[in-house]
């Protein structure tokens, strides 16, 4: 999913919540004929943070953890050998696999090990995105 939808999701759920916080609020207070503690909008903002601020921070704690995860995932798939290299080798091979997952141009010959971990990549993107 892209980015502006789930942030336009979250937004229509907070507004939700807006709308729907203080109806909730009245009727619970208006049953038994109490009062309510606060004023029915502060209820409706109450619910909408509780909506939204949550779900904001779990979109961008993935948003930011994304890459990372796939990248330890992919490399601990490739086995030990590949992992016990030096991190400028990691990165250049990262990024084979990257460009290669993408249809661009890789700075070495495409051998079978390459193409696969390249759809590896290119799997746990899709399942990360839908995630």
């Amino acid at each position: 999913m892209s980015l502006t939808i789930l942030l336009v999701a979250i937004l229509a759920l907070a507004a939700l919540g807006l709308y729907l916080g203080p109806r909730r609020a009245l009727r619970a207070g208006g049953a038994g004929g109490g009062r309510l503690h606060s004023m029915p909008a502060y209820h409706g903002w109450y619910v909408a943070l509780w909506c939204g601020i949550p779900a904001g921070l779990v979109l961008v704690a993935w948003t930011v953890a994304e890459a990372p995860i796939i990248e330890a995932l992919l490399l601990s798939s490739l086995g030990p050998e590949v992992a016990d290299r030096p991190p400028a080798t990691l990165g250049l091979l990262l990024n084979d696999v990257r460009n290669l997952a993408a249809g661009d141009a890789v700075s070495r010959e495409v051998d079978p090990a390459l193409r696969a971990a390249a759809d590896r990549y290119a799997g746990m993107e899709v399942t990360a995105r839908a995630a």
